[in-house]
């Protein structure tokens, strides 16, 4: 017990210097001390606070959506005023992607 809280309280300091706020930011911290420090999954995640659901998680992707990611980077990049939601509706009345 007072083992594992020591190693717990190592991951996270070494994860300190490094700015953790987001839940996937954490997943990633989780993952990276499972695979380099060889810790249980379970320890990892206690010491990031993330659940394991979270860390087995593997995202959809799907083509459409990076070709509508390009066009929303190729726009803003373009053109710095336009808005996100003036994109959005280009790409979806004018272009026709759901």
């Amino acid at each position: 017990m007072i083992v594992d809280e020591r190693l717990k309280a190592e991951i996270v300091q070494e994860a300190l210097a490094k700015k953790v706020v987001r839940a996937s930011r954490r997943c990633e911290m989780a993952k990276r001390a499972v695979q380099e420090k060889g810790v249980a999954i379970k320890l990892a995640c206690e010491a990031f606070e993330v659940s394991e659901t979270c860390y087995q998680y593997q995202p959809k992707r799907r083509a459409e959506n990076e070709v509508i990611a390009n066009w929303l980077i190729r726009m803003t990049e373009n053109r710095r005023n336009r808005r996100f939601g003036l994109c959005y509706q280009y790409l979806r009345n004018v272009r026709g992607y759901p």
